[in-house]
């Protein structure tokens, strides 16, 4: 039997009675490794397995695919869990580089330290995009860096998902907002007019389309009028007036609210907030999926000059038409933890390692619980050969707000080399940051670049004004608030900026 960690007890039942009169047989598994215990899944088989067959237990520790410091991190963190078997990875390839650690002070800075030390590997170190790979705990934390990597022109893709603005709670709330930018719209319309499920099925939507086809009627003009002179039988009426109210509703706030109001008005009068009220794994997801849609939202209003529905929409529209893949499928990889179980890359990043996202913890989490996690931890890291970092953010905007976090558990627990707080980690590693579209180093720059407040020009995204400073010398970064770019965090050796004021 192989990977017997991953095993479930009924499973164990019938190989013990196929086992149970010539009890000739061998099971090879890992119980650092058992990370379905959702769906199942019973480490303790193993366990088991030992004690009912009376075993003998081969320990095969050596490793052949990460180099000796990466292993060190893993063994570092798994040594923490209580049920396990006592043993040590070790391998005969070299150290290699440290395991890098950085903390961000928010995930969009987060987001551009990975991206931008991905941009420096595969212009400095001859990777390919192909032999790196952002793990996250949580789906909804693939967002930020699939739009770092989209303006970065970085080929990418989710593997074992969908893109974040392919998801599904992400499309549905869309199509309430394109309703409103566009009524018009008839897919949209026809998207949202049983989401969440209201009793609306394919007969009354076949009748209405046919109605309104004869009439030469928008969806969103003739469901917005059904207390007028709109002739459609009365049955149907009854089955839509739900449905009509809460566009109406929607309507009416969009003439008075924010973009940020409409949204979170939209989700709460559309009933998708109570779509997923339920606590589960997969609810879970969606909400913070849905959390971070919300986020994306505010960033556009805060970093553009036109804080339009419009606007908005078309920014999500070039995102989502982006095609993310090269001809040659080489691209890197976004994934959570749970789906690479098996592979191995170049470089691995594990990204979001504060506590409550990694390990998750909601209430009712238990000790057995967190070990899981700490063996999800423990196999993330393995997933790298060559170079690993682990990032995390001491502020993130969940759930409608910015929450200050605690760093993880196991970011602790890998102990530290050096933690890194900027470029300090690129530069000993012999990787700079830099910006993809300038490559010449700049000797000398002025000293009111320095200074919080300072108006400055930047060649591509415009006008902006310096809001952090952070680190000295040559791996001196600032944080700039661009009118058109958004916030950036730029090397300063490298940034071409002219003051202004």
């Amino acid at each position: 039997v192989d990977e017997f960690q991953d095993t479930n007890k009924i499973q164990y039942l019938i190989v013990k009675a196929l086992a149970s009169v010539h009890r000739n047989i061998l099971a090879v598994g890992d119980e650092d490794q058992s990370i379905y215990g959702w769906r199942g899944a019973n480490y303790s088989n193993i366990f088991d397995f030992i004690k009912d067959f009376d075993a003998t237990v081969f320990k095969l520790t050596q490793n052949y695919r990460s180099t000796g410091k990466i292993l060190k991190a893993a063994n570092n963190i798994i040594k923490n869990n209580t049920a396990r078997l006592p043993k040590e990875l070790w391998t005969e390839n070299d150290e290699g580089v440290r395991v890098e650690k950085y903390v961000a002070i928010d995930e969009l800075t987060e987001a551009d330290y990975v991206v931008n030390n991905i941009n420096g590997l595969l212009r400095h170190r001859n990777y390919s995009c192909s032999d790196i790979a952002i793990l996250v705990r949580l789906n909804a934390l693939t967002r930020v860096f699939e739009e770092k990597l989209l303006y970065y022109n970085i080929p990418y893709t989710v593997f074992g998902g969908v893109r974040f603005y392919d998801r599904k709670e992400i499309k549905d709330i869309l199509a309430y907002l394109r309703i409103i930018a566009n009524p018009s719209d008839n897919e949209a319309v026809l998207r949202a007019i049983n989401t969440p499920r209201r009793g609306i099925g394919d007969k009354a939507v076949a009748q209405l389309v046919g109605f309104c086809n004869a009439e030469g009627k928008s969806l969103t003009e003739t469901i917005r009028r059904l207390d007028g002179d709109i002739l459609l039988p009365k049955p149907l009426i009854n089955k839509l007036q739900g449905f009509s109210d809460i566009l109406n509703d929607i309507f009416d706030k969009e003439s008075t609210a924010s973009l940020e109001d409409l949204f979170d008005y939209i989700v709460e009068r559309s009933g998708l907030k109570d779509e997923y009220a339920e606590d589960t794994e997969e609810n879970n997801g969606r909400r913070m999926n849905i959390s971070e849609f919300r986020s994306s939202v505010r960033e556009f209003c805060q970093n553009s000059t036109d804080a339009s529905l419009n606007a908005y929409l078309e920014s999500v529209t070039l995102m989502s038409d982006i095609d993310s893949f090269d001809e040659e499928n080489n691209h890197a990889t976004i994934a959570t933890i749970h789906s690479v179980k098996g592979l191995e890359f170049k470089v691995v990043f594990i990204v979001g390692m504060d506590e409550s996202i990694f390990p998750m913890q909601r209430e009712g989490t238990s000790d057995s619980d967190v070990e899981e996690e700490r063996r999800l931890a423990y196999v993330a890291v393995t997933r790298a050969k060559e170079r690993l970092y682990l990032t995390r953010a001491s502020s993130r905007f969940l759930y409608g707000t910015r929450r200050y976090l605690m760093q993880s558990r196991f970011f602790a627990e890998v102990g530290d080399e050096k933690k890194s707080s900027g470029i300090e980690a690129l530069t000993a590693s012999g990787v700079n940051i830099i910006k993809p579209t300038d490559f010449q180093r700049i000797k000398e720059h002025d000293p009111r670049l320095k200074i919080v407040g300072t108006v400055v020009m930047h060649k591509k995204f415009g006008s902006g004004r310096i809001l952090n400073v952070s680190g000295t010398g040559e791996n001196m970064m600032i944080e700039v608030d661009f009118q058109t770019g958004g916030r950036k965090v730029l090397t300063l050796s490298y940034a071409p900026l002219e003051v202004i004021v």
